[in-house]
């Protein structure tokens, strides 16, 4: 395991039964129950002794069917990467969700830009972020409501929304 300066913050403030790293290629992942992210996401925030994260470099939604080992964990999870750009450390925050509870809190009280990630990974998984105040669709059309095409159980050629477009030819243009 690499030695990175903020781990051992959030055991000591969240306790190590709340924390669990995973090292992979260099990069520190926490996955942390999604009833305390606010938290832990302030406090990587705001509070100077864990580097300040002031930058959310991406929001993904994951989903582990098919997934070694997906028998033992939940279905969904999301997964925020956080960068302090003063020293150039990063860290991933992750939160597990089951299929039947997809609400994570949103994060768009702090970092402002998780609104449009927040956005996709509701659109094409299914997540529901709690406060978030754009629920809007932001890539695909009303003939996807009620499906979710980044979930590996969605058909790699769709459910038939692609019949419905008018195609363009060079006739019609």
């Amino acid at each position: 395991m690499s030695d990175h300066p903020t781990v051992a913050l959030l055991n000591d403030k969240f306790g190590e039964q709340h924390c669990q790293r995973v090292d992979h290629h260099g990069q520190v992942t926490i996955t942390i129950p999604k009833s305390i992210l606010l938290e832990v996401l302030t406090f990587l925030y705001e509070d100077g002794k864990s580097k300040n994260y002031k930058q959310l470099s991406d929001l993904a939604g994951i989903d582990y069917k098919g997934y070694p080992g997906d028998k033992d964990r939940p279905r969904f999870a999301v997964r925020y990467q956080l960068l302090n750009i003063d020293e150039n450390i990063r860290i991933a925050i992750k939160v597990a969700c089951a299929k039947e509870d997809m609400t994570v809190a949103t994060a768009t009280t702090l970092y402002h830009g998780a609104g449009w990630m927040e956005r996709e990974a509701m659109e094409m998984f299914g997540f529901d972020f709690e406060g978030h105040q754009d629920k809007r669709k932001l890539l695909l059309n009303e003939l996807f409501d009620g499906k979710f095409p980044q979930r590996k159980t969605y058909p790699v050629t769709g459910e038939g929304e692609r019949d419905s477009f008018t195609p363009i030819t060079r006739e019609t243009s």
